[in-house]
């Protein structure tokens, strides 16, 4: 089986720069190079989906806790622009989740194509999954 260098290891370093690959990993065969980046490339998906969920469920506690002090308020022009604000603030939050967890996934995918194309895989297999997680 052919031996090549391949440019990732089991961990993906995850900053708030981006990502950045291991380089100078030993020879590992074709298969066991794809498994590694799969490993990695799924292991930093999954954590991204719980920063995405810590964010919403943080931005739903506000909203909640806005809503309840909202209501709590006789005034009614004044409830209208307190609801008004905690709907506009909801949204924002919801919103840089949101585009965080889509740029971070898109950033770990091309990640993975770098580094799978380093294991002298041909052919579609080796991106098989994308389109699935991009509905996600």
């Amino acid at each position: 089986m052919k031996r090549l260098t391949a440019a990732i290891s089991t961990a993906l370093v995850l900053g708030t720069s981006g990502i950045a690959i291991a380089q100078n990993v030993p020879t590992v065969p074709p298969n066991v190079c794809v498994q590694n980046a799969i490993e990695t490339r799924d292991t930093a998906i999954i954590a991204r989906f719980d920063a995405y969920y810590t964010t919403a469920r943080a931005a739903l506690t506000v909203r909640k806790d806005g809503l309840k002090t909202a209501w709590n308020t006789t005034d009614k022009d004044q409830r209208k622009l307190q609801i008004k604000t905690v709907g506009k603030t909801y949204k924002e939050a919801i919103k840089t989740s949101r585009r965080a967890f889509r740029d971070g996934r898109r950033d770990l995918w091309d990640a993975y194509k770098d580094a799978v194309r380093l294991c002298d895989v041909r052919g579609s297999e080796k991106n098989e999954g994308q389109g699935a997680d991009n509905s996600l």
